[in-house]
Order: C-alpha cells, then structure tokens, then sequence
C-alpha cells in the first residue's frame, strides 16, 4: 500500500461506470461496491425478446435497438442497488418503472420481458477496464460498456490486480469515497499499486 518501500504506483482509476441495465445507458459514478460478480447494480436487469429463448442470446440488446442506449435507467434507492426499485427515463421524457409492460413493448413491439438476475447478465466477463490511451487511440466507445477508466503510468511489465485476479492476500471488496485526496489500492510487493481517484476512491 502506500507506506510500502516494495510497493510503487503504477497507474490509478480515473473513471467508475455503471449499467443497471443491459444495452442502456450507464452511470457516471464516484463509489461503488465490488464483488465477484462486478459493481453492485451493473447489469441485474435485462429484456428477453419472445421467441429466441433458446437462442442461446436471447437479451434485447443495441444490435435489435440502435437507441436503447439512450434509455437512462436510474434506481429508486442508490444505496442498495441490487435490491433497489429501477426507473426508465425515455428519451421522451416518459418514466417507467422497469418492469412495468409498456416499457417493453415500446423497446421491442414483436414481445419482450425482463428479467433481473442477482449476479448479472454479462457478454463475457463482469468488469471491463479501458485505459485513457485506449480511448484516445479510439476516439469513440458506441457500444463498449466500460466499467473502469484507467490512466497508466510507467507500468510495463506491471500485474494490475482487479476484482477478478486479486492480488495475493487481497480480497475484493467495495470501493468508496475518501474526498479529494488519492489512494492506492490493491497492491502486490514488486508489482505496484492502482490508485483509484474519480474523486479519490479506496478499496475496502
């Protein structure tokens, strides 16, 4: 950590995201709790479309509603995200509860319904980690759902601990606001530090 004489900086979390629901708009976020399954709240909810539920991907996704991702869902109670009532805002304006029919026969007139599951409806893996020289190589994310901005320093050959591969003696656990001032977190001796600083953020 940061009194460590073994332990050096090597890059720090510029940006925390989240999606309550699959293919919709995401969150700008200052803390968040972490677990195995990702962020709390991060993709429980999602829209199934009649017909393909053995498709093997059945999720009404940007690929079947180029503007899904301009639906902002927000939840009735931010302090419990995966046990929180989830409200729609439509990009005209119109509010709708999540699971409320209307909101999915405007989505999807052919039939869909939504489902929540606790651990989260994911592509391929709970977390994505983008770095600021990525986005800029890219210049536009349409379609990526990033979970973590990250700024890296002087890191080559550097092992960067996530949620998913924690460091050795490390658990995941929530990520939350300490104010203005940076903090290390995750470390491993001989490989660095990750400073987690939307507006300074440290795991615990």
């Amino acid at each position: 950590m940061r009194g460590s004489q073994n332990c050096r900086l090597v890059g720090r979390v510029v940006g925390l995201w989240r999606y309550p629901i699959k293919s919709m708009a995401g969150q700008p976020l200052s803390e968040v709790a972490v677990s195995w399954h990702g962020f709390a709240g991060d993709r429980r909810w999602a829209l199934i479309r009649n017909g393909v539920t053995s498709s093997g991907f059945p999720w009404l996704t940007l690929r079947d509603r180029e503007d899904m991702c301009h639906y902002c869902p927000s939840f009735a109670d931010p302090a419990k995200p995966d046990h929180s009532p989830v409200i729609v805002r439509t990009p005209s304006g119109a509010v709708y509860d999540v699971m409320d029919a209307a909101l999915a026969a405007e989505l999807y007139p052919l039939g869909a319904w939504v489902i929540k599951q606790d651990r989260g409806i994911f592509d391929t893996f709970p977390l994505f980690l983008i770095t600021t020289q990525s986005i800029s190589a890219l210049g536009d994310l349409a379609g990526f759902r990033v979970q973590l901005i990250y700024e890296h320093g002087n890191c080559h050959g550097a092992r960067i601990a996530s949620p998913r591969h924690p460091a050795a003696g490390q658990r995941p656990g929530p990520v939350r606001s300490v104010g203005r001032r940076p903090a290390p977190v995750l470390s491993e001796p001989g490989h660095g530090a990750v400073e987690f600083a939307p507006a300074g953020v440290s795991a615990h």
